[in-house]
């Protein structure tokens, strides 16, 4: 994977989440995990919490906060208001 330079500031992060996504998925599939350099801080409800216990322990990111899916999820940034 080639890492963009706002990507590269995550990358440990992200590589501690999909080397771990498996044993995620098991403990707490549809949370939202909170990483910060190869540490899990947490699984939470809803993607606020996560982001808002983040900031409480390490003030301005950079931290991972990301969904526990078995698949990544593409994103889709389309717009239903673009008038055709």
């Amino acid at each position: 994977m080639k890492w963009t330079k706002e990507a590269r500031q995550l990358e440990t992060e992200w590589r501690f989440f999909e080397e771990n996504r498996d044993r995620f998925v098991k403990e707490a599939e549809g949370k939202y995990a909170l990483v910060k350099g190869r540490r899990l801080y947490g699984f939470f409800e809803a993607e606020r919490d996560a982001l808002d216990e983040g900031y409480r322990r390490f003030g301005e990111p950079p931290f991972l906060v990301h969904q526990v899916t078995k698949v990544e999820v593409p994103i889709n940034l389309s717009s239903n208001l673009i008038a055709i």
